[in-house]
């Protein structure tokens, strides 16, 4: 059980570093939380309070927020545009 719960993750990590890089395996690292707590309700029965539904709304705004944000700036380098002037 020890190694499913502590060895496993840290692979599984280093893969996703790997392939999709640091800053995309961040932003899914944080919906983690998220998955435990609809988990839990689903396969455990247990009770979501309005607290734990208004929490993980807000970590998934963040994830979309920094998405969104991340996008942008990978279309404006591809264009070869910038959000922010150059300062001379």
């Amino acid at each position: 059980m020890a190694v499913f719960s502590t060895k496993l993750p840290v692979f599984v990590t280093s893969a996703a570093i790997r392939r999709i890089g640091a800053s995309k395996t961040a932003l899914i690292g944080t919906l983690g939380p998220i998955l435990t707590i609809f988990f839990g309700a689903w396969l455990l029965g247990e009770p979501l309070s309005a607290w734990q539904l208004g929490g993980a709304a807000l970590v998934l705004a963040g994830v979309m927020l920094i998405s969104k944000i991340s996008i942008k700036k990978g279309l404006h380098r591809l264009m070869g545009k910038t959000l922010l002037p150059h300062k001379r």
